[in-house]
């Protein structure tokens, strides 16, 4: 919040901070189980500038080694998408800590700056590549999956 004008917030944010956290503290609401979904766009030290940070797409390539050590430290393990949902639906997550993590439109800073995080820590990605764009040239270039022979464990 730090000094934002209440008119400027965001009804998920005054929900979550005001609603939601309250409820789960004093034990009205449970969350249920759930695998958690990271959901990036572009990791990159060329951040986006003059763009307000609740609209940024960018995330350093700094934050993003931190938030893959987080994971790993805390003993999570990455799934794709389709077997996150085999999991919620069989219920056969277990005390496991699976997390999927996602990037949209396939930006080239995904094979540059992401993706060897990743394997360095011993995670997968899901890609979502917006093929309407290609060919196009682009403000961010988009990413040559060359040389990535296995985006996923599959």
């Amino acid at each position: 919040m730090s000094g934002t004008p209440m008119s400027l917030m965001h009804v998920d944010r005054v929900a979550t901070v005001f609603v939601a956290r309250p409820l789960l503290a004093i034990g009205m609401l449970r969350a249920k189980p759930g695998i958690p979904i990271l959901m990036y766009h572009s990791v990159s030290d060329d951040l986006e500038t003059g763009v307000a940070a609740y609209y940024r797409l960018v995330t350093s390539a700094a934050r993003f080694r931190e938030q893959m050590r987080v994971l790993k430290d805390h003993g999570y393990h990455t799934i794709d998408l389709l077997e996150a949902v085999r999991q919620l639906q069989n219920q056969t997550m277990g005390n496991r800590k699976l997390v999927a993590i996602t990037f949209d439109d396939g930006f080239r800073d995904f094979a540059t700056c992401a993706w060897p995080v990743l394997t360095e820590f011993g995670f997968s990605a899901t890609m979502f590549l917006p093929t309407a764009f290609i060919g196009r040239s682009a403000s961010r270039p988009p990413s040559s999956m060359r040389g990535i022979s296995t985006v996923s464990r599959r």
